[in-house]
């Protein structure tokens, strides 16, 4: 066994000072990493209130979500991660889901796909207009999802 002092002159001063700039080397790292990930969430949208077939708006919470809404979310949302992230046998019925659903589901939607699929400098806004690129001006999909586009421009979506 070693004793102390032979301990002390195998590790002279300088490695300690190399030990211990390693620490707060990391621990900088390990803080700026857990203040980076509270900071970098994203602020999910208010749901807008249901309009009524007569009209008017319904006056029940406008952030409670019913379970038929709440499947719609998911599926339309995991149906848009498909064609975004994939590349062979893309189903494009999603883009029409999308469109053809309530407001309340769309900014559902938009917000669930944030919060699960997205990092924080992206947004679902961000990668329809980058899937878009790839798109034949004039096509079905093209066309879709600039009906998209301009359906968050109306509910103010960024």
């Amino acid at each position: 066994m070693a004793t102390k002092q032979q301990i002390k002159e195998y590790l002279p001063d300088v490695n300690k000072n190399y030990i211990w700039g390693a620490v707060v080397v990391i621990g900088a790292i390990l803080g700026i990493y857990f203040y980076g990930k509270t900071n970098g969430s994203y602020t999910p949208y208010i749901l807008p209130n249901e309009t009524l077939p007569d009209g008017t708006t319904s006056t029940n919470d406008p952030n409670k979500i019913t379970q038929t809404e709440q499947s719609d979310i998911t599926s339309i949302s995991n149906a848009l991660k498909v064609i975004i992230e994939g590349y062979f046998n893309i189903d494009y019925s999603a883009y029409k889901r999308m469109l053809t659903c309530s407001d309340r589901v769309f900014v559902g939607v938009y917000n669930f796909y944030n919060a699960n699929f997205c990092s924080v400098p992206d947004t679902l806004r961000s990668k329809i207009e980058g899937q878009r690129s790839w798109y034949l001006p004039f096509t079905q999909s093209d066309n879709d999802t600039l009906a998209i586009l301009a359906r968050m421009d109306r509910l103010n979506l960024k």
